[in-house]
């Protein structure tokens, strides 16, 4: 966010095939951003423990959804090579600014395809 406006980063077509793997897929380009700015440090904020856990736990990946595997992996290697990058979860009631983005998204730019695959247009 900058200022009151979503700055678009790059935003490519992408359909999910569980809310799980857009919440992966979500996070893997905020992280990408942060990396492509040259940001030194961050720390990324979900409100899934099973998403954080896959990401600082190799080991617990196959308590995720297999679809979001690529995503995940990519994550970990990239947070694994950026010692000052963490992921953390926080409660969804903490996390008022992510709620208020996803509010913004659904109202602005994501088109559903029936009532649980995402589509983020180009």
């Amino acid at each position: 966010m900058h200022g009151d406006s979503l700055l678009h980063y790059g935003l490519q077509p992408f359909s999910a095939a569980s809310p799980f793997h857009i919440e992966a897929f979500a996070l893997l380009r905020v992280v990408q951003v942060a990396v492509s700015l040259r940001l030194n440090s961050c720390t990324f904020y979900t409100d899934s423990r099973q998403l954080a856990l896959s990401i600082q736990n190799r080991t617990s990946l196959h308590h995720a959804d297999w679809r979001a595997y690529n995503e995940i992996v990519q994550l970990a290697t990239i947070l694994a090579h950026n010692r000052h990058y963490r992921c953390i979860f926080i409660h969804r009631e903490e996390n008022t600014q992510a709620h208020q983005l996803a509010t913004l998204a659904r109202q602005s730019c994501f088109q559903y395809v029936g009532y649980t695959y995402p589509l983020f247009p180009a």
